[in-house]
């Protein structure tokens, strides 16, 4: 094997085998992961489909069905607007919101197998839970420190466990 000048002959190593960083095509260093941002106009447009969504739910049970993790985001941004009276401000946040998106797929997925039908039925009854409550404290002039957050209604089970003992006892009284 001819050595040009200043050429290092081969090596046999296992090393050489290893492909480096510059090796890669130059199309892949355009790729570059671009972080995710979310922004006021795409929190309304899902807002807005989510309203659309719930106005057809009226006649039609099937109407979240198809929906995305966002247009549940968005159903809990009506029912927060509607029982507190302000819009929680905090998923607007890039990090919070697409925190808040991945619990409601992993939601979805784990506990409701894809059905978003059923998750936006426990929405609305974790919601239906939460404005009687806050009826009874207004009603009394005392003030409450808990509020529904996004967390509480995607990552804890809690209510999930509630909204299942509802729904056997419903159950229950029903085969009565």
């Amino acid at each position: 094997m001819r050595v040009r000048k200043n050429q290092q002959p081969p090596t046999e190593e296992p090393n050489d085998f290893i492909p480096s960083a510059k090796d890669k095509p130059k199309r892949d260093a355009a790729r570059k992961k671009r972080k995710k941002k979310i922004t006021r106009r795409t929190f309304e447009k899902y807002s807005h489909e989510a309203r659309d969504r719930l106005a057809a739910w009226r006649d039609d049970p099937k109407a979240w069905e198809g929906a995305k993790p966002e247009h549940l985001i968005g159903l809990f941004v009506i029912f927060h607007l509607h029982v507190y009276g302000v819009e929680p401000s905090d998923l607007l946040e890039d990090d919070t919101f697409l925190g808040a998106r991945s619990s409601v797929a992993a939601l979805l997925r784990q506990e409701f197998l894809g059905d978003a039908n059923l998750l936006a039925e426990f929405i609305r009854w974790t919601w239906e839970r939460e404005k009687e409550t806050e009826k009874w404290y207004r009603e009394r002039g005392e003030v409450r420190s808990f509020h529904m957050g996004w967390r509480v209604q995607f990552q804890s089970r809690a209510h999930l466990t509630k909204w299942r003992v509802a729904l056997a006892r419903k159950i229950q009284i029903a085969a009565r």
